[in-house]
């Protein structure tokens, strides 16, 4: 969808979609209020993406965020137009809960967030990697 994404630090609202850095990746949830985060993780930061522990689940803020920075996805109008709305991106990530299948490339946290919000399961994160990927291998022959 969007390759060009907005994030900010305002209040979070129910909803939202959040992001944490990891130092290598964002790493992305759903935020229902009540400092309460769904996200696809494994239950710890050393088996955040471990797809043999990682699941739906439901976390603290704190947890979630690895005590690091929240920022919050900033939509633009085209993206406001398509999006669910706060309640449902809530109900289908609460639909979710437990589900396993992580796959870093084609199954990850985003690709979760994005489907409750838009409808569409897609990762900006890793289709910019197969982009940055594919101008390297240009450079080379």
């Amino acid at each position: 969808m969007a390759s060009a994404e907005k994030w900010t630090t305002r209040e979070l609202k129910p909803g939202d979609i959040i992001r944490a850095d990891t130092g290598r990746y964002y790493h992305m949830g759903i935020y229902i209020g009540n400092e309460q985060v769904i996200h696809f993780a494994g239950p710890d930061p050393q088996h955040l993406t471990d797809a043999s522990v990682a699941r739906i689940r439901k976390d603290s803020l704190n947890v979630f965020s690895m005590q690091g920075k929240i920022e919050v996805r900033d939509y633009s109008l085209r993206e406001r137009i398509k999006k669910n709305s706060a309640k449902k991106v809530i109900s289908l990530a609460e639909s979710h809960l437990g589900e396993g299948g992580y796959d870093i490339i084609y199954n990850n946290c985003e690709h979760f967030v994005n489907l409750c919000v838009f409808g569409v399961a897609y990762s900006t994160q890793i289709d910019n990697m197969r982009i940055e990927a594919e101008q390297g291998a240009k450079k080379c022959t």
